[in-house]
């Protein structure tokens, strides 16, 4: 199951927002994923990457460009965001684009940043991909 989020537009592309719950029976495709960690929560790591592994290998998540948003920076022995590449395995998604950004959304730190990866990503995906 999936909750659909409000939409935001960022650089001229709408974002439309949404938590996955279970693999969703509906056959939509996305262009892009934003994926908020918490990088200073050391032991779900391993399931978060577990569950970005399942999202990515959905059909209708098939090489869209990922943003991995590494949260919580602020908090002592949160993990750098070149440490999450290793913990989340990334280099195993093949046929994705991704990128990860450091990011403190208590106080806006990275968010800009990795929306704007975001939305560079997606441009790119859809002059490849053109849907």
């Amino acid at each position: 199951m999936a909750t659909l989020l409000p939409e935001y537009s960022w650089y001229g592309i709408k974002f439309y927002m949404q938590t996955f719950y279970t693999r969703s029976k509906n056959h939509n495709y996305y262009l892009g994923l934003l994926y908020i960690v918490d990088s200073s929560d050391k032991e779900r790591l391993e399931e978060s990457r577990e569950e970005l592994f399942r999202i990515t290998e959905s059909p209708e998540m098939r090489g869209v460009p990922i943003v991995v948003m590494a949260n919580k920076q602020d908090l002592p022995g949160a993990l750098k965001p070149y440490d999450m590449i290793d913990a989340l395995q990334l280099r195993k998604l093949v046929g994705h684009k991704w990128h990860v950004q450091g990011a403190c959304a208590v106080n806006g730190d990275g968010v800009y940043e990795g929306m704007t990866e975001l939305a560079t990503l997606i441009k790119q995906f859809k002059k490849e991909h053109r849907r």
